[in-house]
């Protein structure tokens, strides 16, 4: 019993040695073929790059200037008090994706001078980074901006840099796009108040001059020299009157 067993075992170690042998040939050739089309696959496929940035919208007790005064603006002066904060990274979040921003990376990037972007119009650029840039706002409030740009098939060294560079420019790019856009809408809104504040004093110097001639007038017609505070608030009311 004790030989069978030996031959049994013999006989099993000799098949799978054999059979290794007889298939190496056919596993060598598999991997090869494997490797290569990975490798040519690697050639052939674009190549995506993808940047990320973050965030951080103004907290409550910032104030009433800066982004704070923006939002305030934007919301029809509603008191930032009142708006959450991730209504105000939702409010970013639409102008990283406007048209504006869209126009302000195209300019400072020059894209429309680059040959791959030579026939692209204002229209198609404002899709096209509508495509490839995605905002996304967590529960905090941070606002996570991310670009993926890619290749062309066969890509070559240059175009490989050129788009790996684009993705972190365009990111990098539309949150200076962002700053603009609040610093020019905040600038504006302070520039509305100074002329508004600036009319009604020129209006109150009107009237106060007015005032102060209706009270000469008065002063001469009654034969009175000088006026003591209250007497001169009650003529003021009656010339008002």
């Amino acid at each position: 019993m004790s030989n069978i067993k030996n031959f049994k075992e013999e006989f099993s170690l000799i098949t799978v040695f054999k059979l290794i042998k007889y298939k190496i040939k056919f596993f060598i050739s598999f991997t090869l073929i494997f490797v290569i089309v990975v490798i040519i696959y690697s050639f052939i496929m674009p190549n995506t790059f993808l940047s990320t940035a973050s965030i951080l919208p103004p907290t409550k007790e910032s104030g009433g200037t800066g982004l704070s005064s923006f939002i305030q603006s934007m919301t029809g002066g509603l008191d930032i008090g009142k708006i959450s904060t991730n209504e105000q990274s939702k409010l970013f979040s639409k102008i990283i994706n406007s048209r504006t921003v869209s126009d302000y990376i195209i300019e400072n990037l020059n894209l429309n001078k680059h040959p791959y972007f030579k026939e692209f119009t204002n229209e198609k650029f404002f899709k096209f980074f509508n495509e490839s840039i995605t905002t996304e706002v967590d529960k905090s409030g941070i606002v996570y901006i991310s670009t993926k740009i890619s290749t062309n098939f066969f890509p070559r060294s240059e175009s490989v840099n050129y788009a790996k560079k684009l993705s972190a420019d365009i990111t990098n790019t539309a949150i200076k796009g962002l700053d603009k856009v609040i610093r020019e809408r905040t600038v504006s809104s302070a520039k509305i108040s100074r002329e508004y504040i600036e009319n009604q004093l020129k209006n109150y110097r009107t009237k106060l001059d007015s005032i102060s001639n209706e009270m000469e007038i008065f002063q001469k017609k009654n034969k009175v020299f000088s006026i003591d505070e209250q007497a001169q608030a009650l003529v003021s009311q009656a010339i008002e009157l």
